[in-house]
């Protein structure tokens, strides 16, 4: 079985409709948050995502959480 390819066709489809940019850019924001987090453990690198797409949608509450995260120092 090729598990690779699995992986990658999974992935494909998991953001299937979405156009080419937002894609790219969702790419982008993924390895910035990785490299500026790299010892944050998964679950919290995606909780920060979330929190970032609902505070980016103007959710005043996911925003003050966001600032609070991002204010503290990382010691996971």
């Amino acid at each position: 079985m090729d598990f690779v390819g699995k992986a990658k066709w999974d992935a494909w489809k998991k953001i299937e409709g979405t156009s080419k940019d937002d894609a790219k850019r969702s790419y982008i924001e993924h390895l910035r948050m990785v490299s500026d987090t790299p010892r944050i453990p998964r679950e919290a690198q995606l909780i920060g995502q979330m929190l970032k797409k609902s505070a980016d949608g103007g959710d005043a509450e996911a925003k003050k959480l966001l600032a609070e995260l991002e204010g503290e120092s990382h010691s996971f």
